[in-house]
């Protein structure tokens, strides 16, 4: 019984460690170009020009809302049943520019992107997290 649970514990160390080492090895070109399904969208108002919040509004995605990002750095993104392209620049490890804004890449992982759009222009301030998985 105790080899069964030792030779358990190694398979899972195994194939964890070897999980890993494929998603890091992947660059954030290869992880973003992929089609995504879209999880939720969050809006983080906050009290004019201050870091204090003021509203959050958490809007949860269709089973068929998505964003595909293609190799010729065009996205099409699916939401509400409508479909439409535009066009996308990854900048670096940390940054993707969607059309005319750029995102903050929080979490890219092999199933799991998450990026925020910070608006810093005129009040109120605003953030948009763009919750996406596979």
């Amino acid at each position: 019984m105790k080899k069964v649970l030792l030779l358990s514990l190694v398979a899972i160390g195994i194939f964890a460690s070897c999980r890993k080492e494929t998603t890091s090895s992947m660059s954030t070109t290869d992880l973003v170009q992929k089609k995504w399904r879209l999880v939720s969208t969050q809006d983080v108002e906050y009290v004019g020009t201050t870091n204090v919040v003021d509203t959050i509004i958490t809007t949860p995605a269709a089973i068929t809302d998505s964003i595909e990002f293609k190799t010729n750095n065009t996205a099409i993104y699916t939401f509400m049943g409508i479909a439409d392209t535009v066009n996308y620049q990854i900048i670096g490890d940390t940054k993707i520019a969607i059309d005319v804004d750029t995102f903050t890449i929080n979490t890219l992982t092999v199933n799991d992107f998450v990026m925020t759009y910070n608006y810093r222009v005129d009040s109120p301030y605003y953030d948009n997290i763009i919750t996406l998985k596979r």
